[in-house]
């Protein structure tokens, strides 16, 4: 297992998470962030650069990950997650 550290995408205006997740890959992440924020469209980039395009379409939340490290934990889970809702 991975411990991901992720983020909103720089360029998405509306606001500014963070998330901390426990998964084997960065598509599991995204499939796991997508269960927890009920977002079809959510999305996990592997840079900015690769958000960028969709930070100013019609979706509500683009994350970027920010840093991986190799944890002994056993279990996929989302350990934690905030938000500041920029209006």
């Amino acid at each position: 297992m991975e411990l991901f550290v992720l983020r909103t995408a720089e360029g998405w205006q509306q606001g500014g998470g963070a998330a901390v997740v426990i998964a084997e890959t960065l598509a599991r992440v995204q499939s796991l962030m997508r269960e927890y924020e009920l977002e079809d469209s959510l999305t996990v980039y592997e840079s900015d650069a690769d958000a960028e395009a969709d930070v100013s379409g019609p979706f509500r939340h683009a994350w970027v990950q920010v840093e991986t490290f190799p944890t002994t934990e056993e279990r996929e889970r989302i350990v934690l997650i905030s938000w500041d809702e920029k209006i």
